[in-house]
């Protein structure tokens, strides 16, 4: 009998090397939770990603460098994030990279229902915010997640606005339509096809599932003219149309956060690594905000805010300056720390004009902040 316990165990033992590490939708991120990313654009020649297998693994991307910072944080949807009241059944919203993503988390999913989109962001055409509808949701975890877990997707985003008066000069000479649509097409594949124990740049360790995703992604705008649905031309340096990303991903789902820890972009054909998000923080970055600005990070955020702003920097020193639209100035303070906490809660509700100055005094940035 006791060989039979024994023999027992140890196929458990051999099913539990396939399984030891499940997340569960309760490990998902909560309201309040908020951590920093970084991302290198050119990962080190020899990064190991791993290989698919029912074997666990060890990964170690502490020698990620931080080139560029940005802070996703996690909130309750409500009329306070932008457009959120258009998404009443969201559960969640995530903010990345200044944008929403509103999803819902019910039957074990996180399923993307919504997103908010700044298509003026970045030296965009159009002088334009809004939140979007999914058509058809985008599912982006499947849980619980272990071992040969997989999942198929297809979502799209089609939405259509009245356009007159929003293109502006010069685009309007090529291309000024009474209505724009915009589409995005995202096709998925995702399996979990490893586990192990894995480094971040911090030196945290985490235990992981490898979540192996082919991505597609196709952004298209379109413009009616006399009744006519016509694709928006290509603006060079301006606009591609239609916009097509086909990546493979190598996502790592750390069991203490809940969420990707360590995303890698790999050659389709080689495997090898080309790019990389990672959980990172100020410490670690960065590159200057002139670079900040180039990739089209927000430099101060949350906006709408209410207690407390972020501020971007890129390591380098600024002076943070805040006016009321008298011109009256509110608020001067230096900011060393990327990503450095200003309290605002002394200010009265309203919209306030915010400049960032380097220490020699040349303007950084500038922009409108809207305290609640």
């Amino acid at each position: 009998m006791k060989k039979i316990f024994t023999l027992a165990a140890a196929v458990l033992a051999t099913l539990g090397l396939k399984a030891q590490v499940i997340i569960d939708q309760s490990d998902f991120p909560g309201p309040g939770d908020s951590f920093f990313m970084g991302s290198d654009e050119e990962v080190p020649v020899g990064t190991n990603v791993g290989t698919s297998s029912g074997t666990a693994q060890t990964w170690d991307f502490s020698n990620l460098e931080t080139d560029t910072l940005y802070s996703l944080s996690f909130v309750t949807p409500s009329s306070v994030v932008p457009f959120g009241a258009l998404f009443p059944t969201s559960d969640i919203a995530f903010n990345q990279g200044g944008g929403y993503a509103f999803a819902d988390l019910a039957g074990g999913d996180v399923t993307i229902i919504g997103i908010s989109v700044d298509f003026g962001g970045g030296g965009g055409p159009i002088p334009l915010s809004m939140g979007v509808t999914a058509d058809d949701p985008w599912k982006i975890f499947q849980f619980p997640a272990t071992y040969n877990t997989s999942f198929n997707d297809v979502a799209m985003f089609d939405t259509a606005i009245y356009s007159v008066g929003l293109v502006p000069a010069p685009y309007n000479l090529i291309f000024n339509p009474d209505s724009i649509r915009f589409k995005r097409n995202i096709t998925s594949n995702a399996t979990i096809d490893a586990f192990g124990t894995l480094t971040d740049v911090l030196g945290n360790t985490h235990q992981v599932l490898r979540m192996n995703t082919h991505e597609v992604s196709i952004d298209t705008a379109w413009g009616l003219i006399n009744g006519t649905w016509t694709i928006v031309p290509n603006i060079p340096g301006v606009i591609t149309n239609p916009n097509v990303s086909d990546k493979r991903l190598m996502r790592f789902l750390s069991k203490s956060m809940g969420y990707i820890v360590t995303e890698v972009e790999v050659d389709q054909a080689t495997n090898a690594p080309i790019s990389a998000l990672f959980l990172s923080d100020p410490s670690e970055c960065c590159t200057g905000v002139e670079e900040l600005i180039k990739a089209g990070n927000v430099l101060v955020y949350p906006n709408p805010a209410t207690d407390l702003i972020s501020v971007r920097t890129g390591g380098d020193q600024l002076v943070l300056t805040l006016t009321d639209l008298s011109g009256r100035t509110v608020l001067t303070t230096e900011v060393n720390v990327d990503g450095e906490r200003i309290d605002i809660s002394n200010l009265n509700a309203g919209t306030y004009i915010y400049r960032l100055v380097k220490a020699d005094g040349t303007p950084a940035a500038n922009g409108h902040l809207i305290r609640n």
